[in-house]
This record gives C-alpha cells, structure tokens and sequence, in this order.
C-alpha cells in the first residue's frame, strides 16, 4: 500500500522542517515497493541512492516523491536514457523524463478540430464559453493569430442571433470588444428575467388565509366554494372532500355516488423538447424528499392529465429554427406580367380627398413602403393613374390600396384552375394531424416588372406612387399567386395550397413533423415569408375555408354559424341576401 505523506518544507532555521519524524516509515514502504526477489533490488538501488544525512529538506522532498510514485514508476525510471552520464542522479533530470512520457503526443490538426467545432451549449454561460475557447486555442499554435481566431469564433458559436448580427455589424470588431459585448448581452438579459420574477411575484404575493371549508391558500374573499353546493351533505358553500358531515356506510358493498369534479387549471408550456427514450433517475425518492424536491403532503388531491398537445412544442421549434422566415417581407424569384387585352384604353383619375386626420398617417405609410421596396414614387408621365383606398385597420393603422376597378375591365385572367374546397378537403380523409401556414403580406410577395408596375400607379395629396409589387384588388393576382406557390409544392403529397394558405396533413405525428420541416426549408428556400400569429402548426383540428376539419368529421365553422345566426332580422328588400 502507498501512503501519501503531506511533507512540509520550512528554510527557516528556527523551525523544524519536518513536524513528524518519517525515517522509519519511508524505510518500511521502500521495502514494500522493492521487490521480493533478492536478484532484482540491485536495479531499484539506484532511485533511492541519497546521503544518509536527512538534514537536507530538498533531499528529504525528493524522497518522498520518489516514494509516493510507486513500484510502476520505478520500472519506467530505469528505461530513460540521459544526454550525459550521472543525469539519472539529477532530481530535475528525472522529473523532465517523467513529463515527456506522460504529457500526450498533440495533434494540431485534431485540436484545431475541436476548437472550430466548439459552439456555446444551451445553457452555458458566455464566461465560461470563452474560457473553453481560450483553453482550446493554447493547443492549437495559432500564433499571432490567436486573438483574431478566438474572436471568429465567438461570432461563429454564440447562440443568440440578435448578439451575433450585433457583431457582424461591428467595425474594427476585437477580441476584447467582443467579449465586453457578449459580457454586457448576457448581464442584461439576466437582469431582466430577475427584474420579470420579481414582477409577477409582486402580483401573486396576496395574503391567503386557508378555508377550512374548502381546503388550499387562497383569499378568503374570493373563495371558489361560495355558491356552490356539497354533493356529499346537500350543504352550501363547500366541497365534498372538506365535509365536516361523517360519512357512513352500512354495508361492505355500498357504493358511493360521489362524482369528481373537473377543474380545468391551465395549458402547461415547456421548451423542453420530449424524448421517447426510456430514462433512468439519478435520484431516488428517499434522496428527492431529503433534499426538499419531493413534498409529503396529507391533502392528496386528484389530478388527471387528458393529453399533451404536440402544437405547443413543434410551434415554438420551428419559430426558433427558421426565425428569419417569419419575419420581414418576402420575394419569389423572377417578376410577374399583369396582362391586358388589346382594346385596353389608358384611364388617368384624380387624387381622392383625404381627411385632414388621416393626411399624417398616410404619409408615414407611404414612407414606411417606399422603403421597404413595396412601392415607388413616380414623377415622369405615366398612361395609367388609379384612385387611392385607405383602409383603416383595427389597431389604428392605415392599409394603402389601389382602386382597381376600372383597369379590371381589361386585365386578362390566367385562367388557373383553383381547387374547391371539395376537392382539398376529400384529398385530406383519414388525417389527424394538421397544420396550416398562413403567407405574410401574401400578394406581396411577387414583384411586378417595369410595364405592370406603370399599370399600377395611384393619385395621392403627396404625389403619385407605382407599386412595384402586386398590389391587392387585381383581378389576375389571386391566380398568379396561387400557381406560383402551387409550383414550389407540386411534388409533395400530403400538402395543399390554396392561395396564400399552405395546409399540411398526415395520419400520424411523426409523418407530420417530417413533411412539416420539408415544406418550411422550401418555403425559407424560395423566399417567402410566414405570418406567425396566423399560422396553426400541430393540430387535431383546423379552420380551412369555413370548415373545421377533424379526424371523424368535416363541420361548419361554429364562429361562421354563431354569425349567421346572430344577424339582424332585414327590414328592407335590399337587405335579403
């Protein structure tokens, strides 16, 4: 057995050097280390020739390393070969020795690897990331080059988008600079989840009494059993499970005819992500209790879980993969002709009058779509000039739309076959997951050439402005559009187009998710982009053209039906429909 001796070294003379006396003790463990055979321990007498003074604290330390490293380091000792003759006796000689055969041959390119390769985990602190990062690029004999490599590669590795196109957009950007950037990113960002923590724990903080009557915190005010009668005693103002009435039964087969009550509490949203590998607990109950994560309690209380919705996890994943698609305003490649017959006549029409309260927002609207590229200020003559429609949207905004009425008598249909909601919803039998995709700012999303934006220039107070997309209205538009996003998806099953939806369906989850994920890189591919708050991702139902589609059944929209039968009884001839 080895024993690891803590030797103290003292160079002041009016101390001892060593607190204990350890002669005895190396003699009886160099004996140990030696071996048995007789023969062999002249080829071990060498690592422990020393004086016989023990006065010396350097001698004595070294001893002591030599025997705490074992019989195996012994072995090795006697295979060095030394530059000069009486090396082997040198105590630092030996210890070089040592470290060559136990320090790793190192790989510059393997290491070099594993630097490029290094990106920030998932809940790994920016400190901590860049001191891997610094630790990996000792090994990897930049150089000069050191610091620039190390601050590529923060770009490259750190997780947050926003703080990465930060330093893309950087001038001069250093080492340094970068680190105080990313130190000061993560510092807010951790101040601001404590700052929303302490924000609804204010909220929630009441005083809660506890009602007998009822059981749980809560106030006492607002208790949920007012009102409400027993099913156990007929009483008012409590529930069964806390009846103060004894219960009695008269025989051993009685049968209770309580019910439990259903109390639908909240959706519950994670951003983990579910595994359906089998897991193993590294805690067991007795040590989950003994550090307070499992909680006894006497007042057990039934909770049934009814389902777990797939939508609320592929959602959030496929925001987070493709979050530049749902942003923004997108483009199709190549532009698209507004076609007119041949006894077109130009009509030129004057700027409508628009109240004095309205003049400001339309002149930041039309600012705000000058420089988005969706139109263009126009000052040179023009054949074709069309009134003006603003359409005043419910949070207050205006939307910008062309009056196309009079050009629409000679616009030329394409003639596209759209499919009818038969056709769609028959294709989609036997389906139980579904999704729909909703395309932002949909008409948009095709750009005009030079003669049909000249089509479609409008008359405003401020002068006149061409669109140079497809502007809403014209009556060619929802059939180009339509065959443009139908050619992106004509090879996929399972996925239907209807202008500016995408519906994708599948009779089980994991089919879903894969033909989900195909359709988004086609979509982020062609450059389109998705409205979020419209799209329905995950779904064992669906509102599509009025109906609700379901695995067992196709049924009205209840929103359209409870319309329908909500409206006005018509007092005139006009108002029968």
């Amino acid at each position: 057995m080895q024993q690891v001796l803590d030797v103290h070294v003292d160079n002041k003379e009016n101390r001892e050097a060593f607190p204990m006396r350890t002669e005895d003790l190396l003699k009886e463990n160099r004996k140990q280390l030696l071996p048995k055979e007789e023969k062999d321990k002249d080829k071990y007498e060498d690592l422990w020739t020393c004086e016989d003074d023990m006065s010396s604290n350097l001698k004595k330390l070294k001893r002591t390393k030599s025997l705490v490293a074992g019989g195996e380091a012994q072995d090795l000792y006697r295979t060095f070969t030394y530059d000069e003759e009486g090396d082997e006796k040198i105590f630092e000689k030996v210890v070089e020795n040592f470290k060559r055969f136990c320090e790793p041959r190192k790989n510059e390119i393997y290491e070099r690897y594993c630097f490029r390769t290094c990106d920030q985990q998932v809940g790994e602190t920016f400190e901590h990331y860049v001191t891997d990062l610094k630790n990996k690029a000792d090994t990897c004999n930049f150089g000069i080059l050191k610091e620039e490599m190390i601050r590529d590669q923060i770009v490259v590795g750190i997780r947050d988008l926003r703080l990465k196109e930060k330093l893309l957009c950087t001038e001069d950007l250093t080492l340094q600079k970068a680190v105080q950037t990313c130190m000061a990113a993560e510092t807010c960002q951790e101040q601001m989840k404590t700052h929303v923590a302490v924000t609804s724990l204010i909220k929630v903080n009441l005083q809660l009494e506890t009602v007998a009557d009822v059981g749980g915190d809560h106030n006492k005010y607002k208790c949920p059993a007012w009102g409400k009668m027993c099913r156990k005693c007929k009483g008012w103002n409590h529930f069964a499970n806390k009846c103060r009435t004894d219960s009695k039964v008269h025989a051993l087969n009685a049968v209770s005819d309580e019910e439990d009550e259903e109390l639908f509490v909240s959706t519950v949203r994670t951003d983990r992500s579910k595994s359906n590998q089998d897991c193993v607990s590294i805690l067991g109950a007795g040590d989950s209790e003994k550090r307070g994560l499992v909680i006894r309690t006497r007042d057990v209380r039934k909770v049934y879980v009814y389902g777990i919705t797939e939508g609320a996890l592929m959602k959030d994943y496929i925001k987070e993969k493709y979050r530049d698609v749902f942003t923004g305003i997108g483009c199709l490649e190549g532009e698209v002709c507004i076609k007119l017959k041949d006894n077109a006549k130009p009509i030129i029409c004057a700027a409508r009058k628009v109240p004095f309260a309205l003049r400001d927002k339309l002149q930041k609207e039309l600012e705000r779509l000058v420089s988005q590229n969706i139109i263009k200020k126009t000052d040179g003559p023009t054949d074709w000039v069309l009134p003006l429609v603003l359409v005043e949207k419910a949070n207050g905004n205006l939307r910008i739309c062309m009056d196309p009425l009079r050009l629409n008598e000679y616009v030329c249909r394409e003639q596209y076959h759209l499919p009818e909601k038969s056709e769609i919803e028959s294709d989609m039998a036997g389906a139980k997951c579904f999704s729909k995709l909703d395309l932002r700012h949909g008409f948009y999303n095709l750009k005009l050439n030079e003669q049909s934006s000249r089509l479609c220039t409008v008359a405003t107070p401020f002068g006149r402005y061409s669109f140079l997309r497809m502007p809403y209205g014209v009556k060619s538009a929802p059939e180009i559009f339509h065959a443009k996003i139908a050619q992106l998806f004509e090879n996929d099953k399972n996925v239907k187009v209807f202008i500016d939806d995408i519906v994708i369906y599948a009779e089980t989850w994991s089919e879903h998710s894969r033909i989900l994920q195909h359709v988004m890189n086609i979509v982020e591919k062609a450059g389109v982009k998705l409205n979020g708050d419209k799209c329905e991702i995950s779904c064992t139902a669906l509102i599509f053209l009025g109906d609700c589609l379901t695995e067992h059944v196709i049924k009205p929209d209840s929103c359209k039906v409870t319309a329908i039968n909500n409206k006005p009884d018509p007092t005139c001839k006009e108002g029968i429909t």
